[in-house]
């Protein structure tokens, strides 16, 4: 049974911006910190400081001979059971490093040349160069690491999606960067059949990490030692009939070595490949797990996105059903835009004795539309106000949507509501708002969302949004 349904959300995966485990097994998947980097909030930043902060402690006491301090600080990095990521088998219960392997990822890390030589610098870096250090080893590590963000992560999104926490729950040891200092605090948590849970964003686990040895030795280390037997017009150059040159990868693999030792040892004598591959990392994070992966991946089901624009159209018009007209706004827009737009927060406001019900989004895309407003509009963050009713054009009022953006987070906000009386004379004032604020707002209505599903349904894979793309357009004209 999967959180949605243990706690009876009516949501399914693609409109969750968590990751709807089982809470019984082990989900397959892993937290991966390289995808922090793609979330552009305080929350991630806390997280990337405290992985680094940590990891250069450790490396650091290594180095320095302080093998208490090592010790003690890999010693409270357990399989983090209560995400219900990994590779256990039945009910959670990994053996994580424990105060037995600790001693062993102690030894791995002491004993390694690339640590004492400089190269290894950050947590994803081990996995490249250490025997012994996997990725399932290192979402448990980042998991642990960053549990005090993780659990206000699962407050505010079980608050959010309506999931009762319980009180007095231990926390777990969470590493306090000020104290340098493992502690255990109580908390609130939801907890299943007794046992607690730690929700995880979907945006921050992959099926594999973006550090990838095989990866690194295959598109990384073997093409720089082939440029470099080129260049010297080595023995393994083979020269064809027409003049073309090759060195094949058997040859090189057999001059070179394979494996994590050849690795750290080419590495270090040419130390700019590591610099080229951690580059490349940091310009090209990999996307978020689509909707399609985690399907396969977890067994949650794809979007049915007619189902979902239906839920929004059966919304009787009017305050009465304004609660529930904005639930199925946002349960149909985060999973149409994911995994463009995470992490959705509600804004209530009072505005002329009205409530105003606003949802605001991160944007993290790195293509498509949404990649696009950030690069040319600075839309970090995107506001959707829903309105459950038909708006007169001449009634329209843009100005309190506006107020919601700024040059620094976004100059883009999105207007839901049941149509509008004159779509023209509707445009025109948009235009206005882009000629006197510099603010951009797109009106939709329900046509508006039924064609954004039809394109969808056609294109799921697609982040382009054509129909998006084109009401933006018209402002610019």
């Amino acid at each position: 049974m999967r959180i949605s349904e243990y706690f009876h959300l009516n949501l399914a995966q693609p409109s969750l911006d968590f990751v709807d485990i089982d809470t019984v097994d082990d989900t397959k998947i892993f937290v991966d910190p390289s995808a922090l980097r793609l979330i552009k909030a305080q929350w991630a930043e806390e997280c990337i400081d405290t992985i680094q902060q940590f990891f250069h402690m450790v490396i650091s006491a290594i180095l320095a001979d302080k093998e208490e301090i090592s010790k003690y600080m890999l010693s409270e990095l357990h399989e983090p059971n209560e995400t219900h990521l990994g590779l256990s088998k039945g009910i959670a219960k990994g053996t994580g490093l424990g105060k037995i392997s600790s001693d062993k990822v102690w030894w791995l890390l002491s004993t390694s040349k690339a640590l004492k030589s400089g190269l290894i610098e950050d947590l994803e870096d081990s996995l490249l160069m250490i025997d012994g250090i996997s990725f399932d080893r290192i979402s448990d590590m980042t998991t642990n690491i960053i549990r005090d963000q993780l659990i206000r992560y699962t407050q505010d999104r079980a608050r959010y999606y309506g999931i009762p926490l319980a009180g007095h729950i231990p926390s777990g040891p969470i590493w306090n960067p000020a104290s340098m200092q493992w502690e255990t605090k109580f908390v609130e948590l939801p907890k299943v059949k007794g046992r607690k849970l730690l929700l995880v964003p979907k945006a921050i686990v992959r099926r594999k990490m973006e550090y990838n040895v095989s990866e690194y030795y295959r598109n990384y280390v073997l093409e720089f030692l082939r440029q470099k037997e080129l260049s010297e017009n080595s023995e393994l150059v083979e020269v064809f009939k027409n003049g073309n040159r090759r060195v094949q990868s058997k040859l090189l693999k057999k001059k070179y070595g394979t494996g994590k030792a050849n690795v750290v040892k080419i590495t270090q004598a040419f130390p700019t490949i590591l610099d080229q591959y951690r580059s490349d990392k940091q310009n090209k994070i990999k996307p978020p797990l689509s909707h399609q992966e985690l399907a396969k991946k977890i067994g949650t089901p794809i979007p049915d996105w007619m189902s979902l624009v239906a839920e929004v159209l059966a919304c009787r018009p009017g305050e009465d059903d304004s609660d529930r007209y904005a639930r199925s706004i946002e349960a149909f827009l985060s999973a149409l835009f994911y995994p463009a737009l995470v992490n959705p927060v509600e804004k209530q406001t009072l505005h002329l004795g009205q409530k105003k019900r606003k949802i605001a989004y991160l944007n993290i895309a790195q293509t498509g539309f949404f990649s696009w407003l950030a690069l040319n509009h600075g839309s970090i963050d995107l506001i959707v106000e829903c309105r459950n009713f038909t708006c007169k054009s001449e009634e329209l009022d843009l100005e309190h949507l506006c107020a919601d953006l700024s040059p620094t987070r976004g100059t883009v906000g999105i207007l839901v509501c049941r149509g509008v009386e004159d779509k023209q004379k509707s445009l025109e004032k948009c235009k206005n708002i882009v000629r006197h604020s510099g603010c951009y707002i797109l009106v939709l209505g329900d046509s508006d969302l039924k064609q954004l599903a039809v394109e969808k349904t056609h294109e799921s894979e697609s982040l382009e949004f054509q129909f998006l793309q084109s009401k933006f357009n018209q402002l610019l004209s």
